[in-house]
């Protein structure tokens, strides 16, 4: 679960990837892969971004910029995590994957 999810699945339906910076005061397994409760993501246009930061700061919401939507590559702290449909593939196989007899070891390299 946690950040890493939450935008991999939002790019499914349109094969949309994004480009993310971590917070370096915090480990980035716990950035990425963390559940910690009440947080929102949103995706808004360039266009908007202003006026929807200009709102949440009269409204006194905390907010914090992730990054971009990309046309499928996805890239974390400038590295590259491949792409939004290799995700896909193996978000939607995994677990067939180890149910059909896959050795651990080669079900876990398949993530």
């Amino acid at each position: 679960g946690g950040l890493f999810v939450t935008l991999t699945e939002s790019g499914f339906n349109n094969n949309l990837g994004y480009a993310v910076d971590t917070k370096t005061s915090i480990r980035k397994d716990a950035y990425l892969f963390g559940e910690a409760q009440s947080r929102v993501v949103i995706s808004v246009s360039a266009e908007k971004a202003a006026a929807v930061e200009n709102l949440f700061a009269t409204g006194s919401i905390d907010f914090e910029k992730l990054g971009v939507v990309t046309d499928g590559g996805i890239t974390i702290d400038g590295e590259n995590w491949g792409n939004i449909t290799s995700w896909k593939d193996k978000y939607n196989n995994a677990i067939g994957n180890l149910l059909a007899g896959h050795e651990s070891g080669q079900a876990l390299a398949a993530l």
